[in-house]
């Protein structure tokens, strides 16, 4: 008999292989037309909807598809993947993203794809991607012309927008910091650290939403002359590489945790 382990590299390689086979359906042009002829032809608005309604509307209709039990562990399996495409009952194609930071999942996003009633094209029918991401864009580049990278860039914008706003979290949770503010898409990132005898204030901007990584970094060091009423600010772009090269708390902790 095979052991639980063999088993199981079993049904990973398996899994490797419904991947593989994934990927060549999502070929140029090949898995537009293979997408289109699941879809459902009905004219619809573009339009992003409420999160957790639809992740609630999904999960049911997955539910009633998925009583096999070799179905739900599929499922559960291919999630390491962190994307799933499949039909759903009104013959539209759902896309789902998984998100991930630090080895550990966070929420999930979709998108639903349906024909547009001229043309035969694909169009985007409802999403939950933040609004910041440039979805219409990427849909007008790549959904008829390339899935796979129309696919691979929307992770993209998802995985960065998750590690930048974890990572503010973690500065929050774990520094002392308390004066750290930043946007909704967390691509402007600012907050100050308290010497004995000057402020440092530091500002991040991540102009690349499809990238964890700051691209621009500010450090500027404060000298308060409370008596002349004076403020003496100096520029401190040695030690700006810090936060460029390493993630937010990491490069915190490199600079000031010993100061």
């Amino acid at each position: 008999e095979k052991s639980e382990i063999e088993e199981l590299r079993d049904k990973f390689r398996g899994l490797l292989k419904e991947r593989d086979e994934l990927k060549q359906i999502l070929e140029i042009e090949e898995n537009s037309k293979n997408l289109r002829e699941i879809v459902y032809e009905k004219d619809a608005e573009i339009s992003p909807i409420n999160h957790g309604e639809f992740q609630e509307e999904i999960f049911q209709q997955m539910v009633q598809i998925s009583n096999q039990r070799e179905y739900e562990e599929f499922l559960k399996a291919y999630r390491l993947i962190g994307r799933t495409i499949f039909p759903t009952k009104s013959k539209r194609v759902e896309m789902k993203f998984e998100t991930f930071y630090r080895a550990k999942y966070h929420e999930s996003h979709y998108i639903i794809l349906d024909q547009a009633k001229r043309g035969n094209q694909l169009r985007i029918f409802k999403h939950t991607l933040p609004h910041f991401i440039p979805l219409g864009e990427i849909e007008n580049d790549y959904l008829n012309k390339d899935v796979d990278k129309f696919v691979n860039i929307v992770d993209d914008y998802l995985q960065a927008y998750v590690a930048r706003r974890e990572e503010v979290k973690l500065m929050r949770q774990k520094t002392g910091v308390t004066n750290l503010t930043s946007n909704n898409a967390y691509d402007l990132v600012e907050f100050s650290v308290d010497l004995e005898e000057s402020i440092v204030d530091i500002s991040l901007t991540y102009s690349n939403l499809r990238s964890s990584a700051p691209t621009d970094v500010v450090i500027t060091q404060r000298f308060e002359d409370i008596e002349n009423s004076v403020t003496r600010r100096k520029r401190l772009k040695k030690i700006e590489k810090y936060f460029l090269d390493m993630s937010l708390i990491k490069a915190f902790n490199e600079l000031f945790v010993d100061l």
